[in-house]
């Protein structure tokens, strides 16, 4: 369960958090959302998919980390064995909520930070301090905030991405079937991938809006990060 506060320098000034080093806390992390600011450095480690949420209904972006639920394959050996750490798993335990700002002539949406408190990171002995004695910003929490800015931005613009992509029938639902060397079988089911064939077959002037948009290429960061199933598999067989 998740305890949601918003964060406050009087409430939570002797909050400390344990920082992503302590990995273990991540060990049941099958996914996390990705954002296409982020992309160029995610596709060196993990595939990258979209999934649609049950809850909202809308599709997402994410690197898998594991092939089952529950299963992170990027931990070995109590450390993160990948080059990139993507901002989802870097902001824990913190989060953005929306607060909406109404005046006569306009209403706005702004975004205000939260932090988990049931979240095991959150402590009082030990850890990176959120606020300083005077209840100014940590250093650390001002890199939060910047983690956040961007995860805030980058949701925007992936989005956008994803609607672009959704209209002009880029995506298509993809079952993964695997075998491993214990000879036992997974299958990986509710995950959306590029529609290559479509893609293959986009007009040139639509490939020319795509690219000046930035979108072509980030669609072939999507397709090169696929390479990266064969280290996930492997990860998978070296823990039979």
């Amino acid at each position: 369960m998740s305890n949601h506060h918003i964060l406050d320098n009087i409430i939570h000034r002797d909050i400390r958090v344990i920082k992503n080093s302590e990995i273990e806390l991540d060990e049941a992390k099958s996914y996390s959302n990705l954002y296409i600011s982020e992309l160029e450095q995610a596709l060196q480690s993990y595939p990258i998919f979209f999934r649609k949420n049950a809850q909202t209904g809308h599709f997402e972006m994410i690197s898998l980390f594991g092939l089952s639920t529950q299963e992170n394959l990027y931990i070995s050996d109590n450390k993160w064995d990948a080059d990139y750490l993507p901002f989802s798993i870097q902001k824990e335990p913190f989060l953005i909520g929306y607060s909406e700002q109404n005046s006569d002539s306009s209403s706005s949406t702004d975004p205000i930070v939260y932090i988990d408190m049931d979240n095991p990171r959150v402590t009082t002995k030990k850890g990176e301090s959120v606020f300083l004695a005077n209840g100014q910003p940590s250093e650390y929490l001002e890199t939060i905030s910047s983690i956040l800015h961007a995860i805030h931005q980058g949701r925007i613009a992936t989005d956008r991405f994803i609607e672009t992509l959704l209209k002009n029938n880029l995506m298509e639902s993809v079952n993964i079937n695997i075998k491993l060397d214990d000879a036992s079988n997974i299958e990986i089911a509710n995950l959306y991938t590029i529609h290559q064939e479509n893609i293959a077959n986009l007009k040139d002037s639509e490939l020319i809006q795509f690219h000046q948009q930035g979108y072509l290429k980030f669609v072939h960061f999507i397709q090169a990060s696929m390479s990266n199933m064969n280290g996930l598999i492997e990860k998978k067989n070296q823990r039979l």
